[in-house]
């Protein structure tokens, strides 16, 4: 299975039914750059409005290949945007799939702009 088909279909299910409980997902690494090879991993972070959304968070492999999303608070991406963790690039590179409501999509894109600063 390809790594798009994988991403793909997380967000399905996100959509059916986990969308009261996830505001964003954001991809990073390898397939935002397209830069996607035998061996790329997949590896996503997830907004979580919801303690049921908190227990989305899985990793696994899959013929040698890893596969990653985890939960990050809105509390703790403010801080990587203002710079108290050195993994702005989270923000800065990473590439959003999926969006709630708009106000999730602008939150972060504010996120993004303070990151970059």
């Amino acid at each position: 299975m390809k790594l798009i088909q994988i991403a793909e279909s997380f967000i399905e299910k996100i959509r059916t039914a986990y969308k009261e409980d996830v505001s964003l997902v954001v991809v990073m690494g390898s397939y935002v750059f397209d830069e996607i090879h035998d061996r790329s991993d997949l590896d996503m972070f997830f907004v979580p409005k919801t303690d049921r959304g908190y227990k989305l968070g899985f990793t696994f492999i899959i013929d040698e290949i890893g596969f990653d999303l985890w939960p990050i608070s809105w509390e703790r991406l403010e801080g990587i945007a203002h710079h108290q963790e050195r993994i702005t690039s989270i923000l800065t590179d990473g590439k959003i799939l999926y969006f709630a409501t708009p106000e999730d999509l602008m939150r972060f894109q504010e996120l993004k702009n303070s990151a970059s600063e």
